[in-house]
């Protein structure tokens, strides 16, 4: 059924698709992450970033302040690591298909400011339109979930 549907309507269902799949990555973000501890995390790299800034020509605090820097983000990506690996295997298998499914001229969209070449075809194929969509949804659902 979802095969059909993405052949008659190649842009929506990859559309469709992107929000899926982002729909699954902030959640599984959200509730397998410690939430405030990242938006702690977050506040601690912004002081880290003004101090830095404050910091330039001291390489002695500078130096401290790194090693504090390098902490946090240790943290952060201890933190992030859990829900990427749950969802990469999912996104995989869902790339794959789409790639079996759709091929690169079922699917291209032609811009009139032509960035992208696609060999003899100028336009974006299906990864390129999700890739698009991902970033959109991302942002808004991040919002939407309150994912930090």
């Amino acid at each position: 059924m979802l095969t059909e549907f993405l052949l008659a309507n190649p842009v929506g269902g990859v559309v469709l698709i992107s929000l899926v799949i982002n729909i699954f990555i902030t959640l599984a973000y959200k509730y397998l992450t410690d939430q405030e501890r990242l938006k702690h995390i977050r506040g601690e790299m912004k002081k880290i970033r003004v101090e830095m800034k404050e910091a330039r020509s001291d390489p002695q605090k500078m130096s401290e302040i790194n090693k504090r820097s390098m902490q946090h983000s240790g943290e952060q990506m201890k933190q992030q690591m859990k829900p990427m690996l749950i969802t990469l295997i999912p996104i995989f298998i869902v790339f794959g298909w789409l790639r079996t499914v759709l091929t690169s001229e079922q699917i291209l969209i032609n811009f009139p400011f032509n960035i992208w070449k696609a060999g003899v075809n100028n336009g974006i194929g299906w990864f390129g339109i999700y890739f698009i969509t991902a970033i959109i949804f991302s942002t808004l659902l991040k919002k939407l979930f309150k994912v930090h």
